[in-house]
């Protein structure tokens, strides 16, 4: 071999060498990233973990002390703090699961539990009510024991956050149960517990798992939804903090001032939801009032045309359900929940989130059944007070389309919803009004 042949063979060598050096230290560097990364991803997780079953606990405490109040104020009080407490419960929710997870049964389960104490303060409670409330407390109290088996198996290592199972591989012991199988098999056990009441018709319905209004929405930067945060609260975007991304089926961006909190989707910049916990003062205007300025601001805010379908009022704050609304059809399932503090008029909560997951342009089917064929197979016991088309979620999973036809007994004077499918005269639901000094809700 000649000396070229030799000085470029111990090149070739030197420079195999060297990139063999820098694939190794790259490989250590990176896969040393990737570990922080997971350990700060499972970190998180289990602070979620830990405040979901604290909310819980939370809830369960409440539920008990709403079984010995005696007053009306008290057992209101306690009402709004549950409501509290499951909305904190919601939030953690939503950091844990992500599409391939069904968490319907949990988030019904939030949803309702503050709304049901709520309506009781509205009279004083009966027997049949604090038996629903006990059954109500015992299944929490079941409910909490459950996740915080799922936390201990998160911290002591029998539950993971990770599908690699790098740990259980290393050592050999057996993999790990995975987070997202125990959270599936949490939400499949809740069944039989209390038919709960709540505002207004399908309030807290959550269909699609995948929001195709957004899925074609383009995606907004971090500064970009923080300069429509700060917008929406009405302050600067420096004083604005960042908070932890919601990386759930509807992925948000988080955003806080001081007690003040604010979500948005990452897809379209929309508020998904803003909370203003403070205590409303005397009242200044009346819920009629509350409920036009709630639309007004669902317009600026992009939402399109949305009606108010029903209302409550609690310690000054009204709280406003609004549907979309298209060629006289009310959309059930595409629901805003808007607070107005009967103070000032100001804004205390937004929760679009129901709207954002359900909302897109649906292709109605033919009416088969008029209005006036569908008012013949009611009950001879209703009278017709008015009727309007409406698209309902079922239980199922599935909506249907239907004449909303509104009711009252002949003989009692109660008022009921009957919901006619529009396409076969099926009789899809039927919902008992119930009205208050504080609004309408249903059961």
């Amino acid at each position: 071999m000649s000396d070229k042949h030799k000085k470029i063979y111990i090149r070739t060598i030197s420079l195999l060498g060297f990139f063999s050096l820098v694939f190794s230290v790259a490989t250590v560097v990176y896969a040393t990233k990737a570990d922080r990364y997971r350990f700060m991803a499972e970190v998180s997780y289990q602070r979620a973990v830990s405040e979901l079953c604290e909310s819980l606990d939370n809830i369960t405490v409440n539920l008990q002390k709403s079984l010995y109040t005696g007053t009306q104020d008290k057992l209101r009080q306690t009402g709004n703090e549950l409501k509290r407490e499951s909305a904190i419960a919601k939030t953690c929710l939503s950091q844990l699961t992500d599409k391939n997870i069904k968490s319907d049964e949990i988030y019904k389960f939030l949803s309702q539990v503050g709304a049901f104490t709520l309506y009781t303060t509205q009279s004083k409670m009966t027997s049949e009510q604090r038996e629903s409330l006990r059954q109500l407390y015992n299944y929490s109290l079941s409910l909490s024991d459950e996740m915080d088996k799922i936390r201990s198996g998160c911290f002591n290592g029998s539950i993971s956050f990770s599908s690699q199972n790098t740990l259980s591989e290393k050592t050999g012991e057996d993999a790990p149960a995975l987070f997202d199988d125990a959270m599936q098999d949490f939400d499949q056990s809740l069944t039989d517990y209390p038919t709960l009441i709540y505002d207004g018709p399908f309030a807290d319905n959550l269909l699609n798992k995948e929001s195709v209004f957004l899925k074609n929405k383009s995606e907004k930067s971090k500064s970009e939804a923080a300069r429509i945060a700060a917008k929406a609260m009405g302050v600067k975007e420096s004083e604005l903090r960042h908070l932890d991304d919601v990386n759930s089926s509807l992925e948000l961006y988080s955003f806080s001032k001081a007690d003040k909190s604010i979500t948005l989707s990452k897809r379209g910049g929309y508020i998904a939801t803003f909370s203003d916990p403070r205590q409303a003062g005397e009242e200044t205007i009346s819920p009629e009032e509350a409920v036009s300025r709630g639309r007004d601001l669902l317009s600026q805010l992009g939402f399109g045309l949305m009606e108010s379908t029903y209302y409550s009022v609690y310690d000054g704050i009204c709280t406003i359900n609004y549907a979309y609304k298209n060629e006289g059809v009310v959309f059930y399932p595409d629901l805003i929940k808007v607070g107005v503090a009967l103070d000032t008029g100001d804004t205390v909560f937004l929760d679009s989130t129901t709207y954002l997951m359900n909302h897109y342009e649906r292709s109605l089917p033919e009416i088969n059944v008029s209005a006036e064929q569908a008012i013949k197979s009611l009950s001879a016991t209703l009278k017709v007070i008015d009727t309007k088309r409406a698209l309902i979620p079922l239980d199922t999973g599935k909506e249907a389309y239907c004449h909303e036809i509104h009711c009252q007994d002949i003989r009692t004077k109660q008022e009921v919803l009957v919901y006619i499918d529009c396409t076969d005269g099926k009789e899809q639901d039927i919902l008992i009004l119930l009205y208050s000094d504080n609004g309408i809700l249903t059961k």
